[in-house]
């Protein structure tokens, strides 16, 4: 099934009144994130393989520098993560609807700012010589980014869901399952660009 189809199908159950909280949306929100999880990490170990293969010819000589911008994408993934948690403290602890909302608004603002800057890293990647064609190098890091950056648009399907849910008054302490499945799966988006950032920039 595609990354696409996989939201749909996750979409259906995510703000259900009978699934919401409970321990079988909880372990369906698991096994969801295993499978991504068992997909990403295929990925990073070829990658892995493949830069250990280099040697020290890592990057490829004549290669472009990935473009700073970079740092710029990881401050807003991890950014929009941290705001969610916010947003999750506060319908726990009951402070209304409408901080829910400003804070569920505040991290669709970043998840989008974070797929803009992404955008840029490409363009400018692309115009260096750094494309999908130019080489092992460009391919790695653009695929996997692009791998990335397609569960994140996902990601952003469900935060516009609670948020639009938020502002209707539909969350309280006792119900918002919702809210806490997209937190969960925001810092697992967070978390494995850390990782991929770690590998392919950082390395």
């Amino acid at each position: 099934m595609s990354p696409l189809g996989r939201f749909g199908r996750v979409g259906r159950w995510f703000d259900g009144p009978a699934l919401a909280g409970t321990g079988k949306g909880r372990l369906g929100l698991a096994l969801f994130l295993v499978s991504l999880g068992a997909m990403f990490l295929a990925a990073m170990v070829a990658f892995v393989a493949i830069r250990l293969g280099a040697g020290n010819r890592w990057p490829p000589p004549g290669a472009p520098q990935i473009p700073r911008t970079i740092w710029l994408s990881t401050l807003l993934v991890v950014g929009t993560s941290v705001v969610i948690a916010a947003a999750l403290t506060a319908v726990r602890r009951d402070l209304g609807n409408a901080r829910l909302a400003f804070r569920l608004g505040m991290a669709l603002v970043l998840a989008v700012a974070f797929l803009g800057t992404q955008t840029a890293v490409w363009i400018q990647l692309q115009l260096a010589g750094g494309g999908v064609r130019s080489s092992v190098y460009g391919f790695t890091f653009n695929v996997f980014t692009a791998l990335h950056a397609v569960h994140v648009l996902g990601g952003i399907v469900p935060l516009a869901f609670v948020l639009w849910r938020a502002r209707r008054g539909a969350y309280d302490a006792r119900r918002h399952g919702a809210v806490a499945y997209t937190a969960t799966y925001w810092h697992f988006l967070s978390g494995v660009w850390l990782l991929l950032f770690a590998l392919m920039v950082l390395w």
